[in-house]
């Protein structure tokens, strides 16, 4: 088996590989080639046999993003996908153990994915994380949020500007939120033609300062319309409470709505009955430390105080194995016996606050020796948003 990087002449064969595997289906495949030649991935990996048949894919996509309030560059796994006739070959781990090591040596600090399975990526060092929550309810329950200033829809040929500050100052305040500038945020988020595509976005403020945005997809269902309201984001608490306000207005629109917040935040609390809410973690992000020891050194912790971890079980980055003493911004390798052992598979659960020391401790691969209440505060649950997909 040969995995390297993707060369033009690979993508169109490439394309047709996830195109197998994730069923998709194409009117005019020449328009596909084009579409899959012209606008190549920033990094394309494939594994091909020794005469030169591609077996298997996957694209690295580049991010940033922040882990406690300090931008890290993030690397977004997609196009994971195997020909049928390949599976069960290793191409997949094949590509993962160059890509990861590559990644590593090009700056990154974590590693992102959407799993299929979670067992699966965990093979390659991957752990669960639940990255936002999901909640489904009438409109009628958010009519006691206060109705915002003003309202203004965004229509083709808007800037995106607003939208773009707004969701910079939201992201401050969340670990994992993908940096976006205007060409993603219209690309991804905001941009369309509501009229065709149905998918509306808002900006509301108080003043002349605009301080919250709704984005959200207007779904037909033959029983009654449906809302599903992609993205909230707000500069201050008016914001937020005006953009449930705001939702409320659709009462006589939508026989239900979806809404989709930061883990931190559960919308029962500001509903009029929570009883009549369905509340939902989404759990279908997984997350890799593709560098522990910056990991380390950039996460919070309290001043002045100090602890050793050691880490094991990294099968593609071995210079992620090893104990570091931690404290303030750095951590340094050390003999010290430590206070804390973990995989590297939970190492980026807890380092990013997707779980606390003491639920951490019932995973078989996470040991406490001493220094409990530092490690407390170090590894506690923290707020937790990922809007962006890849």
């Amino acid at each position: 088996m040969i995995v390297r990087r993707l060369e033009k002449k690979d993508l169109y064969d490439a394309g047709l590989v996830s195109h197998i595997a994730f069923h998709f289906r194409a009117e005019d495949i020449e328009a596909e080639r084009a579409k899959w030649e012209n606008n190549p991935a920033e990094e394309d990996w494939g594994a091909f046999t020794e005469d030169g048949q591609i077996m298997a894919r996957i694209i690295n996509n580049h991010f940033e993003s922040r882990i406690d309030g300090h931008p890290v560059r993030n690397g977004g796994i997609g196009e994971v996908s195997t020909l049928p006739e390949y599976r069960g070959t290793g191409a997949i781990r094949g590509i993962f153990d160059q890509l990861l090591p590559e990644a590593r040596k090009n700056g990154e600090v974590i590693s992102t994915l959407y799993p299929f399975l979670h067992a699966f990526y965990r093979k390659f060092g991957y752990e669960t994380l639940t990255y936002r929550n999901r909640f489904t309810l009438t409109p009628a329950q958010l009519k006691g949020c206060p109705q915002p200033g003003w309202v203004r829809q965004w229509k083709p040929g808007d800037e995106v500007g607003e939208f773009t500050r707004i969701y910079t100052r939201f992201a401050e305040g969340y670990n994992l939120a993908i940096a976006r500038d205007d060409r993603r945020m219209g690309k991804e988020h905001v941009g369309g033609l509501f009229y065709k595509d149905r998918r509306f976005a808002y900006l509301m403020g108080d003043g002349t300062e605009p301080n919250a945005y709704v984005v959200f997809q207007d779904i037909h269902d033959p029983e009654g319309a449906r809302m599903e309201v992609r993205e909230i984001a707000w500069t201050d608490r008016k914001g937020f409470l005006s953009a449930l306000g705001f939702l409320s207005r659709f009462t006589a629109d939508y026989r239900g709505t979806v809404i989709y917040l930061p883990v931190n935040l559960d919308l029962r609390v500001y509903a009029q009955n929570p009883y009549e809410i369905k509340y939902e973690p989404q759990c279908d992000h997984m997350i890799r430390v593709v560098n522990a020891e910056k990991l380390l050194a950039l996460i919070d912790k309290p001043d002045g105080k100090e602890f050793v971890i050691s880490v094991s079980g990294d099968a593609q980055i071995p210079e992620n194995n090893g104990t570091w003493l931690v404290r303030g911004n750095e951590a340094v390798p050390t003999d010290r016996e430590p206070d804390l052992s973990v995989s590297v598979r939970a190492l980026g659960q807890m380092a990013v606050g997707g779980i606390e020391l003491g639920a951490a401790e019932l995973r078989e691969d996470v040991e406490v020796f001493s220094n409990r209440e530092t490690l407390r505060n170090v590894f506690r649950r923290k707020p937790i948003f990922v809007g962006d997909h890849f």
